[in-house]
């Protein structure tokens, strides 16, 4: 192989290199986007969760509410 078929295969290398840097990047974010819309979904279900409790442990609360 002469020198420039070298060089132009090193550089398909690391393009191909750099492509698949840059997509693993993208899918460890797009993992780490998940994982906190799921802490959310949890936080907000435990808020609720919390609201319906104190609710039922104060009646004249819900019967203010159902008026």
């Amino acid at each position: 192989m002469d020198k420039r078929g070298h060089q132009y295969k090193t550089l398909a290398s690391h393009v191909l290199g750099n492509i698949l840097q840059g997509h693993q990047a993208g899918q460890g974010k797009l993992q780490r986007r998940h994982e906190k819309l799921e802490e959310k979904q949890e936080r907000e279900a435990i808020k609720r969760y919390r609201a319906k409790s104190q609710l039922e442990k104060q009646p004249e609360i819900t019967e203010i509410c159902r008026r």
